[in-house]
């Protein structure tokens, strides 16, 4: 049949439509194998959720481990350092005994007195002088 496309003429719809389906090509599964398949891909589906669980939980396992050895690494470091803090300030406090025993004044008028021949100013060892002419 040969369609004229100029004009008025109608389009043969009987091209487009399609052709009575016989019932033999549709494809019917048995229900035993339907059953088996959906088992099948339930087992399937099952050991994906086991194994994403496994892996989360092996996951979460290593990171509680590697922060609990992060955390003892910096205890012991705050450990390490208090004690260093403390032996710091037991010096600290050794040296300030010997510097005021040292240095104290009845040590350095005893040193004076004793080693230089030194003695205290009394009003009659003060002399006077006039700046003014």
């Amino acid at each position: 049949m040969s369609l004229n496309y100029k004009g008025n003429v109608a389009y043969d719809i009987s091209l487009f439509e399609t052709k009575t389906l016989s019932k033999n090509n549709v494809l019917k599964l048995p229900r035993t194998k339907l059953r088996k398949d959906l088992v099948k891909l339930k087992k399937v589906s099952f050991r994906f959720k086991v194994l994403a669980f496994f892996t989360f939980f092996v996951v979460t396992l290593s990171m509680m481990v590697f922060n609990q050895m992060q955390l003892t690494e910096l205890t012991d470091k705050i450990r390490l350092k208090s004690q260093e803090l403390e032996e710091k300030k037991s010096y600290y406090t050794q040296l300030e005994v010997k510097h005021s025993k040292n240095y104290s004044t009845q040590s350095l008028e005893d040193y004076a007195k004793n080693k230089l021949n030194m003695h205290k100013t009394d009003a009659s060892s003060l002399e006077y002088i006039n700046l003014h002419k």
